[in-house]
């Protein structure tokens, strides 16, 4: 199981208040392994700027983490973090340009709505929802899809949404 925490005891008076962490460029972030039968728990990457998501790779190869501070994603690869070299933080990638590329005109157009990008194995854009009124996806925090359903969560709603799609 991989797990990620974003907030050093400094700023666990601003627990609610992650945008004091953003502002801050606060780097105290970690992804961690926990291992259930050992009840063990290994950090595998430090120094992250508020990671806010952890997915498997579809093949298992690979783990995808958004940093929040940072607006990117970077991948780390599994059989390199199982053996923990000490330079595990310098494998991180960050998007390829083309992506950034592809991605440009939808950001130019951002006015404050929210939107969800599909991704492909390598990074293509599969598919883009937007919600130009900030009606559907204000704050996002994380989506997920399950059943022809987007799941929307938010760090400052009490609520999840849910959009079809």
């Amino acid at each position: 199981m991989y797990v990620y925490d974003s907030l050093n005891d400094r700023w666990m008076q601003f627990c609610r208040h992650y945008l004091s962490v953003v502002l801050s460029g606060d780097r105290s972030g970690r992804l961690m392994k926990y291992d259930p039968a050992s009840k063990q728990v290994e950090v595998l990457v430090s120094n992250l700027a508020f990671p806010n998501g952890v997915a498997l790779s579809k093949d298992g190869c690979s783990i995808l983490l958004a940093e929040t501070t940072s607006c990117r994603i970077l991948r780390e690869k599994l059989s390199e973090l199982l053996f923990s070299y000490p330079w595990t933080g310098n494998v991180l990638l960050k998007l390829p340009f083309d992506m950034i590329t592809k991605l440009q005109s939808t950001l130019s157009r951002y006015r404050g709505g929210g939107f969800a990008v599909r991704l492909g194995e390598n990074g293509d854009v599969l598919e883009v929802f937007e919600d130009d009124d900030g009606n559907r996806l204000k704050s996002v925090s994380e989506i997920m899809e399950k059943d022809g359903r987007l799941w929307i969560g938010s760090v400052n709603l009490p609520f999840a949404g849910r959009c079809e799609i």
